[in-house]
C-alpha cells in the first residue's frame, strides 16, 4: 500500500494527522466539499446531506466557519438513507428508494438550497434518485474529485505512482480489493456489493 484515503466516519475517530505520525505512508482524509460548495452557490444556501454523526461533527463546523461563513448552511441528517444503502440497496424497490430519497431532501427543497453537498459516500449510490428529486436547479457535489486529485498529487510528489516506485514492474494493471474488519453477519451482502463493482477479492481482517 502506497497511500490511503480515510473515509469521513473513520477519520472522525482516527484523524489522518495521528495516522501520519504512526505510519510511514501518506494519508488523505475525505471531508465534505464545503469549500467548493461555497464557491458554487448563487443564492447563498448550501445543504449538507450526511449521517447524523457527520452533521453534528465539530470538524464540519470548522469547515463551515472557514469556508461558508456568509452562507446559510442546512445540515440534513439522513439515517434512513444510510440504512437503505447499507441494508437494502439490492432488494429495495425503486418506489422505496425514491420515497426515502424524497423524505431525505424535503427540507433541502423547502429551504431553496441551490448546492447540495453529499457528505456520505453511501449516498453516491442513490445519486440518480437524488438528482431526480432535486431537479436541475440544485447542483449536487461530493468529495471524489478533490480526494482523487490530492492522492494523485501525493503519488507524483513522492514518485510512487505505479511503475515508478522501486519494486513495481512497469505496466502492472491496478486492481481493486475490499477488506472487512470482523466477520460480520452482513459479510455475504458486502461480497455481493463488491461483485457488483467488479471487485473480485473480499477478505476478512479479524
Amino acid at each position: 500500500v502506497k497511500a490511503l484515503g480515510v473515509g469521513w466516519n473513520t477519520r472522525s475517530g482516527t484523524p489522518p494527522a495521528l495516522l501520519r505520525k504512526t505510519f510511514a505512508i501518506p494519508f488523505v482524509g475525505v471531508v465534505p466539499a464545503v469549500k467548493p460548495a461555497a464557491g458554487l452557490t448563487k443564492n447563498g444556501r448550501i445543504g449538507i446531506l450526511a449521517t447524523p454523526q457527520t452533521v453534528n461533527n465539530d470538524y464540519l463546523t470548522g469547515l463551515i466557519n472557514d469556508f461558508a461563513r456568509t452562507s446559510l448552511v442546512l445540515r440534513v441528517p439522513a439515517p434512513d438513507l444510510r440504512d437503505l444503502v447499507e441494508e437494502r440497496f439490492f432488494t429495495a424497490s425503486d418506489e422505496e428508494k425514491n420515497r426515502i430519497v424524497q423524505d431525505a431532501v424535503r427540507e433541502v427543497i423547502k429551504a431553496d438550497v441551490d448546492v447540495l453537498v453529499i457528505g456520505c459516500t453511501h449516498f453516491l449510490h442513490v445519486l440518480p434518485e437524488l438528482s431526480k428529486a432535486l431537479g436541475e436547479k440544485t447542483i449536487i457535489i461530493d468529495s471524489r474529485e478533490g480526494v482523487t486529485n490530492q492522492l494523485v498529487r501525493i503519488l507524483e510528489t513522492n514518485n510512487i505512482k505505479a511503475g515508478e516506485s522501486p519494486g513495481t514492474p512497469p505496466g502492472v494493471a491496478p486492481k481493486a480489493l475490499m477488506y472487512l474488519t470482523g466477520n460480520w453477519p452482513v459479510e455475504e451482502r458486502l461480497r455481493l456489493f463488491a461483485r457488483s463493482f467488479d471487485i473480485p477479492t473480499v477478505e476478512i481482517l479479524s
